[in-house]
């Protein structure tokens, strides 16, 4: 972090201390790019959004079409063999702390086999977090400010 402090002030204040993922990626890109170091290249983006006119779109679903869709998936996934390939990656000695085994739905399966928690359990919860992932993301998105349109509803991408 002081590395970065003495690079960046402004990415250090950004960056949680303890995020050293971020930190990394924040350092590596001065080792990438020495000559035109990320502060020069933030400046000149934020010079550039001036000259450029935005249309900010927020999609939002309801919560009940929401989740549905989310169990629907997680119940896919385990069908699809999701457990077997995080037993797989632990056998192959992924370790459980490993950023990517930290994610959503990983960090729930691992429990199966590290705590010996049920399937039922470890899916109930890999449910729930993703609700409130959903839900937290949906709240921003209808109360952030600039957004000029907000559609809701049961659009499909497909």
């Amino acid at each position: 972090m002081k590395n970065l402090n003495a690079l960046d002030k402004k990415a250090a204040r950004k960056i949680n201390p303890k995020d050293t993922v971020r930190i990394i990626r924040a350092l590596e890109g001065y080792s990438k790019q020495a000559v035109n170091p990320l502060p020069k290249n933030r400046r000149r983006i934020d010079s550039m959004k001036d000259l450029m006119e935005t249309l900010r779109i927020g999609l939002v679903r309801e919560r009940e079409i929401l989740f549905g869709r989310i169990d629907r998936r997680a119940d896919q996934m385990i069908a699809d063999g999701f457990t077997r390939e995080v037993q797989s990656l632990l056998d192959r000695r992924y370790d459980e702390t490993l950023k990517p085994m930290q994610s959503m739905g990983y960090k729930h399966m691992v429990i199966i086999f590290k705590e010996s928690a049920s399937l039922q359990e470890a899916v109930r919860l890999m449910k729930r977090g993703y609700q409130a992932l959903c839900e937290k993301t949906n709240d921003l998105v209808r109360h952030r400010p600039g957004n000029d349109v907000v559609f809701s509803g049961d659009f499909d991408a497909s």
